[in-house]
Formats: C-alpha cells, sequence, structure tokens
C-alpha cells in the first residue's frame, strides 16, 4: 500500500506534491494535538489548579499556626480557672485544699478541719464545695478570708461563723463555707505540647489569626464581706 501511495505521489505535479506534504503535515499535527498535546496541557492546568489550592490551603493553614503560641499563652493565663476533664475529682479537690492551706500558712493561720463538701454541676461550670474549720488572730483572719476571695482561685465564702477562743485571747474560731468554680473547658494539654515540641525541634535544626482573644479575667466580688451568723 506504502509503494502504490509512493508511486501515485510521484506522479504529482511539483504544486500537486507540495499541497499533499502540507495536508500530512497537518494531519500529523492535529492527530498529534489530539493524542499527545491535548492530554499533556490538560494534565498540566489540572495540577496548576491543584498547586495553587494546595499553596491557599497552606498560607491558610500557616496563618492559624501564627495563631499557636497566642493560643497556648492565653489559655495558660487561664488554666487554673479551667475543668477540663483531664483530672478526677480527687486531684481537683486535693489540688483544692493545697491552695487553701498554701494562702493559709500565708496568713499564719491554723487549719483545725477541712471537709469536701458536694460537687454541684452547672451547664458552664461546677462548684466544687468545702467546710473550712480554722483558728487565728482576728484581724489575720479577715485578711485570709479577703485574700481567698480576691485570689485567682475563684473561691468564694458563702457563710461563715466567728467566736473567740478564749474569754480574754484575741485568738478567733472560725467555721466557714466555701466554694470553688471552675469552668468546663476541652483539654488543650495535647496542643500544648505538640507546640513545645515543634519549638524544641526547630532550635535543634538552627533555627509562626492574631491572637485569639481568651476568655475575659473574673470580675472580683466587690460586694461586702457575708454577715458572720451567731453563734
Amino acid at each position: 500500500m506504502i509503494a502504490k501511495l509512493r508511486d501515485r505521489v510521484a506522479k504529482f505535479t511539483a504544486r500537486e506534491r507540495l499541497l499533499f506534504y502540507g495536508a500530512s503535515a497537518a494531519v500529523v499535527f492535529v492527530m498529534t494535538d489530539l493524542i499527545v498535546l491535548r492530554p499533556i496541557f490538560s494534565n498540566l492546568e489540572l495540577l496548576d489548579a491543584e498547586i495553587k489550592a494546595k499553596s491557599q490551603a497552606i498560607q491558610r493553614d500557616l496563618r492559624i499556626l501564627s495563631f499557636k503560641d497566642g493560643i497556648r499563652r492565653e489559655y495558660q493565663k487561664y488554666e487554673s480557672y479551667l475543668d477540663t476533664g483531664e483530672k478526677t475529682q480527687e486531684e481537683i479537690i486535693s489540688s483544692l485544699l493545697r491552695k487553701l492551706e498554701s494562702v493559709a500558712k500565708a496568713h499564719d493561720i491554723q487549719i483545725v478541719n477541712v471537709s469536701p463538701g458536694e460537687i454541684e454541676d452547672k451547664p458552664i461550670y461546677k462548684l466544687y464545695k468545702t467546710t473550712l474549720d480554722f483558728e487565728g488572730d482576728l484581724k489575720k483572719v479577715f485578711t485570709f478570708m479577703n485574700d481567698l476571695e480576691e485570689s485567682e482561685n475563684l473561691f468564694e465564702i458563702t457563710r461563715y461563723v466567728l467566736a473567740p477562743k478564749s474569754k480574754t485571747g484575741t485568738v478567733m474560731k472560725c467555721s466557714m463555707d466555701m466554694t470553688r468554680i471552675l469552668m468546663t473547658a476541652e483539654d488543650m494539654s495535647a496542643f500544648a505540647s505538640e507546640g513545645e515540641l515543634e519549638d524544641s525541634g526547630s532550635s535543634q535544626e538552627g533555627g509562626t489569626l492574631e491572637s485569639a482573644p481568651g476568655p475575659p479575667p473574673p470580675a472580683e466580688d466587690e460586694t461586702a464581706m457575708p454577715e458572720a451568723e451567731p453563734l
């Protein structure tokens, strides 16, 4: 068949031969475009679109990651107010008692007895109730109670009873009911740990959204101290 085609082309005039070769080249070009070039360019366009989409996603993720340090700092500020579920109730109560003992020791208050009470669940927070019996100088007792309510631990005194330990001395006995508020929140310790690991890895190799606003600081209780109940 090729020989016949060659013989037939040989009979063409120079102009016919030129037209034949031009038409053949056009057919080859069209076939090459359809079979080879178009699929390649189509794939290149698809790859460009994917690269652009991934680039935008990476930029968005980098912007979110730039919030990380700010979020972690804000979380650490308010971590003492949060109940993330990471600790058991026994651990939370034990921590509460240690904080009470620390404040009492700082004010030279002698704790006689501590009785953890019930835990009251609210929609967004929990109330940990405690009854505290202690002794101390009258002035130190009131300073101790005031500092408890103004501390960062969200303590609130709900009832107290004062009585002199002796007829002549200034030492007072006090029985006090109080609560501590812990806000219910998600545990972010894994997030913080991941950030610390990444920071450590970056420093070993040789070395980032705006800071997300944290929850508002607890409002100071400006109400007067509850009146002492008569013995």
